[in-house]
C-alpha cells in the first residue's frame, strides 16, 4: 500500500492516561498501513498525559494533539476525535490498549472486500494491567454471515470492543449520535448498529485490550439491579422494533433474554441464587418498566 491508499483517521480520546499511554502510542507509530492520522484528545488531563503526547507529536509527523481547557466527559471526547477526522475510514483507540502492526491494514483490506459494511471488527486478545496473557478468553470477531449470528457472537463474548473496529467514517458520523451515556450504552449501541447494518470481522490481526476499571459500574446492589432491568427493556426493544422478520425477532428475543439472564446475575449478586426461569419474575419487580424508547416511537 502507498499514499494512494484510503485515508484512516485513528482517534485517540484519553484522560490520565499517564501509566499506560506511551506504549499505546508506540503501536500506533509501529502500524504497517501508510495513509493514516492520529487524532489525540486530551480530556484535561492532571498527570503526565500532556508531556507524552507533545513529545510524541514530535517524532511522529501523522499525530496531531488537542488539549480540551476542560473535561467534556467521556463520550463528548470520543465524539470530538470524530469531529476532527478526515479519512475516509475511522477508528478509535483507548489509551490502555495495543494493537497488532498489521492492524489497519487488515481492518481496510477486509472493509474493502465487504463495501456493504460499515464496520470491521477484530479479534480482542485481552491482558491485564502489566500487558500480560490474562486468563479472560477472547473476543472473536464478527462472523458476519448473518445479524443473528452476530447477535449471539456479540453476547457470547460480551464483545463491546468491537466499537474499537474500523469504521466507514460517513456512516459512523451519522449514527454515533445514537449512542447513549447510560450503563451498557456502547452494548445497546452496537446491538442496533449489528440489526441495521452489515458487520464482518476478520481473525487475521487483533487489538490487546488492557484490564481496568470501568467507571460506569453500578456502585450498590440497588443500582446494579436497575441498571440490568433498563438494559434489558432497551435491549429488547431493539430487537421489537429493528427486526421486522418476525421469526428473525423472536430468535433474536430469545438470544437477548439468556445473555441478560447470563450476564445480570454476577457474582456480587445475592440473588445469583435463583434459578433461571425466575429471571423475569425479579427483574420486573426491581422497578416498574421503562416505557418504550422515544426513538423507536415512530417506527
Amino acid at each position: 500500500m502507498n499514499n494512494t491508499s484510503p485515508l484512516v483517521s485513528w482517534g485517540i480520546p484519553v484522560y490520565n492516561g499517564g501509566k499506560t499511554l506511551a506504549i499505546a502510542l508506540n503501536s500506533l507509530a509501529a502500524q504497517t498501513y501508510p495513509n493514516l492520522e492520529i487524532i489525540i484528545s486530551d480530556n484535561a488531563s492532571t498527570d503526565k498525559t500532556q508531556q507524552l503526547c507533545l513529545d510524541f507529536c514530535k517524532q511522529e509527523p501523522r499525530a496531531r494533539y488537542i488539549r480540551q481547557s476542560q473535561n467534556i466527559g467521556p463520550t463528548n471526547n470520543f465524539r470530538y476525535v470524530l469531529d476532527q477526522a478526515q479519512g475516509d475510514y475511522f477508528l478509535w483507540g483507548a489509551h490502555d490498549d495495543f494493537w497488532q502492526n498489521n492492524y489497519i491494514s487488515e481492518l481496510v483490506h477486509v472493509l474493502i472486500q465487504h463495501p456493504d459494511a460499515v464496520l470491521i471488527t477484530p479479534r480482542i486478545k485481552h491482558v491485564d494491567e502489566q500487558g500480560q496473557p490474562s486468563k479472560h478468553k477472547d473476543d472473536r470477531p464478527a462472523p458476519g454471515t448473518s445479524k443473528l449470528d452476530n447477535l449471539n457472537f456479540l453476547f457470547a463474548d460480551h464483545s463491546c470492543s468491537w466499537i474499537y473496529g474500523l469504521f466507514k467514517r460517513d456512516w459512523i458520523n451519522t449514527n454515533f449520535l445514537n449512542i447513549q451515556d447510560i450503563y451498557g450504552g456502547d452494548l445497546i449501541w452496537m446491538v442496533e448498529t449489528i440489526l441495521t447494518s452489515t458487520v464482518a470481522g476478520t481473525d487475521q490481526t487483533c487489538m490487546y485490550k488492557r484490564a481496568g476499571k470501568n467507571g460506569f459500574i453500578p456502585k450498590t446492589e440497588l443500582d446494579h439491579l436497575r441498571s440490568w432491568r433498563i438494559l434489558e427493556r432497551h435491549l429488547l426493544d431493539a430487537c421489537i422494533h429493528l427486526i421486522t422478520n418476525p421469526i428473525e425477532r423472536q430468535q433474536a428475543l430469545t438470544i437477548t433474554r439468556n445473555y441478560i439472564a447470563r450476564k445480570s446475575l454476577s457474582k456480587r449478586n445475592p440473588l445469583k441464587y435463583l434459578k433461571r426461569q425466575s429471571m423475569k419474575s425479579w427483574l420486573y419487580l426491581t422497578e416498574p418498566a421503562p416505557k418504550s424508547l422515544s426513538k423507536y416511537s415512530n417506527s
